[in-house]
């Protein structure tokens, strides 16, 4: 989007499995054969995503990872890691296409908390920090309107994918799931997964990104299942914490949202 090289609507073939590099690439979500970019996204398509990405030449997505401060320890007051983001002359065609949905590298939450922020922040890098007053190292990663048109687009992936999941009633958020494969004995396993949830609120106006990243689940993996109800948790807990407003023309009773959640884990 920021290159020019996709719109928001265009267009892709979209196959629930594609033949690539020797390979399969399957898709998990049903969806239909041909999905525009916002709905690659919303379906969580790997093969979509293998189709953005091949109108990317390799050198400038490895900028584009290391602007978002892939592959590099965090300047953070406490150690962390680097993650694996190997250079461009050591892909293959194959190693690029599965980078486009997260295989073939990776990162710690905090450096996807770090990078997801760039889209809540109009583009903008602004490096982690656990302590009040310092002084942040910024970069600017995306156009500004382009990270305003993905606040919008994740904003409807959450609506029209997941809000019960990820919503807490006055409060919207804009962001994404991810289910992955965990690395196994040099093998991706097909029984152990990542679930993820990236997310930042309020959608219209961000205030808070947060990433839940829970390692090793067996059962109800995705993302969707485990890490967005989490989120909506952690959530609820800072509107409440931070009395926000809700959104204008929006009633809540976080109160009685916490009883009602409280009971339905009990049940």
């Amino acid at each position: 989007l920021n290159e020019g090289r996709t719109s928001r609507e265009q267009v892709y073939s979209t196959p629930m499995r594609r033949s690539y590099a020797g390979t399969v690439i399957n898709d998990l979500v049903p969806h239909p054969a041909r999905l525009n970019t916002q709905h690659i996204l919303r379906y969580s398509s790997n093969v979509g995503m293998t189709r953005l990405v091949e109108s990317v030449p390799p050198d400038l997505l490895y900028s584009y990872f290391r602007a978002y401060g892939l592959g590099e320890s965090l300047p953070l007051e406490l150690p962390n890691v680097d993650g694996v983001l190997p250079e461009p002359r050591n892909w293959s065609a194959l190693r690029q296409a599965t980078m486009s949905f997260g295989q073939g590298l990776s990162l710690s939450a905090l450096q996807l908390a770090a990078a997801f922020n760039v889209l809540a922040n109009d583009g903008e890098f602004v490096s982690p920090s656990i302590l009040s007053g310092t002084v942040a190292a910024r970069r600017q990663v995306l156009r500004p309107e382009t990270a305003r048109e993905m606040q919008d687009i994740l904003s409807e992936v959450v609506d029209e994918g997941i809000p019960t999941q990820a919503e807490v009633p006055g409060y919207h958020a804009a962001g994404k799931t991810g289910t992955a494969q965990v690395a196994v004995g040099g093998r991706y396993s097909s029984s152990v997964f990542t679930s993820t949830f990236a997310g930042f609120f309020p959608a219209a106006s961000p205030q808070y990104t947060v990433v839940v990243m829970v390692y090793g689940a067996q059962t109800n993996f995705q993302g969707s299942q485990l890490a967005a109800p989490i989120f909506r948790e952690i959530k609820a807990a800072i509107a409440s914490m931070r009395a926000l407003s809700p959104e204008q023309g929006k009633k809540t009773d976080l109160h009685g949202w916490h009883a009602r959640m409280d009971s339905a884990s009990v049940q």
